[in-house]
Order: structure tokens, then C-alpha cells, then sequence
């Protein structure tokens, strides 16, 4: 989507000290892609611009998250992040369990054949 449309959808009734404002709050132009940080806030309002600033720095980190990828590909994710991150979050659960069981397994194993050495010792003295 181009800024110019999420500008339209955003405010079909445009006011310039609102446009003013998320010009202000959101630098840059060009294509929007899909999960792009979006900051709006109260013209009028200046109470706020601690809280606007920090909006924006995440907005930029997002932004720059986002630029490697491709329009197609920010929507893929965006469309099944839910998946993803469960697919992940399942994953990192039998790296886990994994590890533990050849943990568990390794000692064993280590366990073995330090029997097998102190047999091997005690025979040949």
C-alpha cells in the first residue's frame, strides 16, 4: 500500500494539523507493507511527546525489521504469524526436552564407561 492510500483510508476527511501531525509522527514516505508500525496522535495535545517518541523509535525498529523483506513476504508473515510462532514456540520446547534426554543419555553413557576403564583396570593389575 502506498502512503498515499493508507493517508486516504486513515482520513477520508483530511485537517492540515492532523496531517501536520502524522507527517510529524510518521517520517519517511513510500510503500507501507504489511505489520509497518503506524504512531497517531492528538494534535492538540503536547502532553504526550515522551510517549510519541518512544512510539516512533519502535515504529523505526519495526521499519527496519521489515526492509529486507518483500511486500509478498511481510504479508505471509503477518497473515500466519500465529503459526510461525507456534511452530516456534513448539520447537523450542523439544530443543529443550531434547537436550535434557541427551543429557541424561551422555551421563549414562559417560557413567558406562568409566565402569568398563576401572573393570579393565582392576583385571590387568
Amino acid at each position: 500500500m502506498t502512503r498515499e492510500a493508507l493517508e486516504a483510508t486513515l482520513f477520508p476527511m483530511r485537517d492540515s494539523a492532523v496531517m501536520r501531525k502524522f507527517q510529524a509522527l510518521n517520517p519517511g514516505s513510500g510503500d507501507i507493507k504489511a505489520g509497518t508500525m503506524i504512531v497517531l496522535g492528538d494534535p492538540d495535545n503536547t502532553v504526550c511527546t515522551y510517549q510519541e517518541a518512544q512510539l516512533m523509535q519502535a515504529a523505526r525498529h519495526v521499519s527496519e525489521s521489515l526492509d529486507p523483506l518483500t511486500p509478498q513476504e511481510a504479508e505471509f508473515l503477518l497473515r500466519h504469524g500465529a503459526e510461525i510462532a507456534s511452530f516456534s514456540g513448539h520447537t523450542s520446547t523439544w530443543l529443550g526436552v531434547s537436550a535434557v534426554v541427551m543429557e541424561t543419555h551422555l551421563s549414562r553413557l559417560r557413567d558406562t564407561l568409566q565402569a568398563m576403564e576401572r573393570l579393565h583396570q582392576e583385571s590387568y593389575r
